[in-house]
């Protein structure tokens, strides 16, 4: 929930939060109140073994732009192997469905190796899904970064993607 109200307090005209738990779901809910960070920001139930993003698209249809953006943010949400698969299958979902409605979309996923999930099975799922990366710069993401609270080797294993189609 942390991107996503920080996104909505940087001027995002829609933000769309989304987890599978419910529990998570209702903090995410009461964190946006608590910062007001409500305003054009949506929490969705979404499944990535079972996606269904319809709600997420018809919301963003009401977007005004001849071409919208999208940015899609991910942080540390590949933990363990089972999710790498429905991960990437339901964010290649999200991609050519915004594609197909002509919608400049891309992403950040920040990944930090746990449980098995290395870079290396990130980046295999990059090319098995046709998307395109970038390695973004740690020298670039990490200025000004609060780094001093996460643990140091988390720090030193992170890698943030920026991807696209």
């Amino acid at each position: 929930g942390l991107l996503g109200m920080l996104s909505n307090k940087l001027g995002s005209s829609m933000v769309f939060l989304t987890d599978n738990d419910t529990r998570s779901i209702n903090h995410m809910k009461e964190d946006c109140v608590l910062n007001n960070s409500n305003h054009n920001v949506y929490i969705e139930h979404l499944d990535w073994f079972n996606p269904n993003i319809s709600n997420i698209i018809h919301k963003t249809s009401t977007l005004s732009n001849n071409r919208p953006s999208v940015l899609l943010l991910a942080g540390d949400v590949l933990y363990k192997q089972l999710l790498i698969k429905p991960f990437f299958e339901t964010i290649d979902q999200i991609f050519k469905k915004f594609l197909q409605l002509n919608y400049n979309i891309s992403m950040l996923l920040c990944h930090v190796p746990r449980a098995g999930v290395d870079h290396y099975h990130v980046t295999e799922s990059f090319t098995e899904y046709q998307f395109t990366y970038l390695e973004v710069n740690p020298s670039e993401w990490r200025k000004g970064c609060c780094t001093e609270l996460s643990p140091p080797d988390d720090n030193n294993r992170a890698k943030i993607y920026k991807i696209h189609k």
